[in-house]
């Protein structure tokens, strides 16, 4: 152990999430806005720095083998309790990407907790998990089931089913497998099971560290503080005269709400090298990043134009993508201050050389064919 803490919101503490990548970050992290002031920040040099109540950080160790992504998460973490916070989550991919098995047995060395308890059920976005099994809108995904995904590290793997969920033992049940080194792999299908997982969660105290997607955390925030249930943000959305999104995600899902917000909205779609050739009267721009290309084409551009225009709103979809474009504009933070929709966080980049500008951040698999329509018309305050 390296001294890092973790535990239960309490008063006047300071809290982490930790995250495998941005867009994550930002989804998970936005619900603490209900809390406290809420930044994702990827720089660890830069956690001191943040004025921030909740730390949403991120390892961007998603796509690294599992021995890098080890290593990128305890030093991470090491770094987030020498910035001063303690970390109360684990956000890790609704849908298992990445090395899960090796980052979740490294944060546990660096942590106070015994064991963890992983659900990573998002009922919002059509992600539950039944018999330990994966299921995208009622769709089986993978041939693994998540107790197979956590095997082969130091801890024991413990399944927990619906029955156990749904159980009024489930507390008692939760700080018994406590007790040993330990990864607990529920099943949920619905809020109510997150809801249930949450409160038994926060009955273990430091014992058990909670992993999971958005849908945990939304559900723990309940819990730590249960006046904030079902509150409005309090920040006003602000109406922009003009909305870029940048596009880097291959997913399908992304491919075809580009496509309506092309044919719907009469946006104009370009190469991120050519934003120089807007124009201030193009209320939508898509910009696509050429990852096979250089994608660092076109950052000064892109800076250049949000630096001389008012009102731009930004819509980054991706984890990848969220990460060039925040660093092409010397980003160091993202003050999280309200969901848009389900699983689309917005919020303020935070950077030396500009002023605070709008983002959003939509992981590349979220959301419908409309989904970018939507976002749009709200950003523009279009009447839905």
């Amino acid at each position: 152990m390296n001294g890092v803490e973790s535990s239960m919101p309490g008063p006047l503490s300071r809290r982490a999430i930790l995250s495998d990548d941005l867009t994550g970050a930002c989804d998970a992290g936005v619900h603490c806005a209900r809390l406290g002031r809420s930044v994702a920040c990827w720089d660890s040099d830069s956690f001191g720095e943040q004025q921030a109540d909740w730390l949403i950080a991120s390892s961007l160790s998603r796509a690294m083998q599992p021995q890098d992504a080890a290593a990128a998460v305890a030093s991470m973490a090491t770094a987030i309790g020498q910035a001063g916070f303690e970390i109360s989550y684990k956000k890790v991919d609704s849908t298992l990407r990445g090395p899960l098995a090796e980052e979740l047995e490294s944060v546990l060395d660096c942590l106070p907790a015994t064991s963890a308890l992983v659900a990573t059920a998002y009922p919002a976005m059509g992600r539950s998990v039944l018999d330990g099994r994966l299921c995208l809108h009622g769709e089986p995904v993978g041939d693994a089931t998540l107790e197979e995904r956590f095997q082969g590290g130091r801890s024991r793997v413990i399944p927990l089913g619906l029955h156990d969920i749904r159980s009024n033992q489930l507390a008692e049940q939760l700080t018994s497998l406590a007790n040993e080194r330990a990864i607990i792999v529920a099943d949920a299908q619905t809020d109510d099971d997150l809801a249930r997982l949450a409160t038994a969660i926060v009955a273990c105290h430091k014992q058990l560290l909670p992993v999971g997607s958005a849908g945990l955390i939304q559900q723990l925030v309940h819990c730590w503080q249960p006046e904030h249930r079902g509150a409005a943000a309090d920040n006003p959305l602000p109406t922009m005269r003009q909305v870029i999104c940048v596009i880097g995600s291959q997913n399908v899902v992304t491919r075809e709400q580009c496509q309506q917000l092309v044919n719907q909205r009469q946006a104009v779609a370009m190469e991120l090298s050519q934003i120089s050739a807007t124009r201030p009267g193009e209320a939508v721009i898509v910009l696509t990043m050429n990852w096979e290309d250089d994608p660092t084409r076109g950052r000064d551009q892109l800076r250049g134009w949000i630096a001389s225009q008012q009102s731009v709103g930004l819509v980054l979809s991706g984890g990848d993508t969220a990460l060039q474009v925040c660093n092409f504009l010397g980003g160091h933070g993202i003050l999280l201050e309200s969901e848009l929709t389900d699983g689309v966080p917005r919020g303020l980049l935070l950077s030396a050389g500009l002023s605070p500008t709008t983002v959003v951040t939509k992981a590349g698999g979220f959301g419908d064919a409309s989904s970018l329509v939507t976002i749009v018309d709200t950003l523009l305050g279009n009447q839905l």
